[in-house]
């Protein structure tokens, strides 16, 4: 009975919105209405609940007489940059608290983060790069002409650098990133009708 009610749960949601996208029957289109209003419901509490684990995790941290003097900053930081944020954005997204939280912390903490995965893409280039097979070798000759083609310096001496450049992007390029989108697409709905008949349940 514990997993079979969501199974049972999931099925007919599952069937019902299959269904209202392809008929359009006046019922099924008004049952599908109300799953998505409340997967948006169920999805707003989901982010009520988030919120009250991070602050029960910190909150806790903080009360942990043998945790390091450095986490229990970071709690009190996080704690403190929550609350503000929350608090201000209840009271409007166009707070000066708010957008100060966002443009002097949130923008400069996400430029740090994508500044600091490109030292691991550089390293990951590094060892795909190495030309020991023949897919390699393409894959090392492809990135050396879509680099130099979008050079200034390189375009402004060898102008068919970047018709080169434009070339591989957009037909060879083009064609792997949609047999990609294909593979996915196929595997998304494989997945889908795994739920909908009850074989998939990973989500219990």
């Amino acid at each position: 009975m514990r997993t079979e009610v969501p199974v049972a749960i999931a099925v007919i949601s599952g069937f019902i919105i299959l269904i209202a996208h392809f008929f359009n029957i006046a019922p099924i289109q008004a049952a599908a209405t109300h799953l998505q209003d409340w997967g948006i419901l169920i999805a707003a509490f989901a982010i009520v609940v988030s919120a009250a684990n991070l602050l029960m995790v910190h909150i806790g941290r903080l009360s942990n007489q043998r945790e390091e003097a450095w986490k229990k900053v970071n709690s009190v930081i996080v704690i403190g940059l929550f609350l503000a944020t929350a608090v201000t954005g209840v009271i409007s997204r166009d707070h000066h608290v708010f957008n100060w939280l966002y443009d002097r912390i949130m923008l400069p903490l996400g430029v740090t983060f994508v500044s600091m995965n490109m030292f691991y893409l550089v390293t990951a280039a590094f060892r795909a790069f190495r030309a020991q097979s023949l897919e390699a070798s393409l894959l090392l000759g492809a990135g050396i002409i879509v680099l130099l083609g979008n050079a200034p310096v390189v375009e402004a001496f060898v102008p068919w650098f970047s018709k080169a450049a434009s070339w591989v992007m957009g037909a060879p390029n083009m064609a792997a990133q949609r047999g990609l989108m294909i593979g996915a697409a196929i595997g998304a709905v494989q997945t889908g009708l795994r739920v909908i008949c009850g074989l998939d349940r990973s989500y219990l």
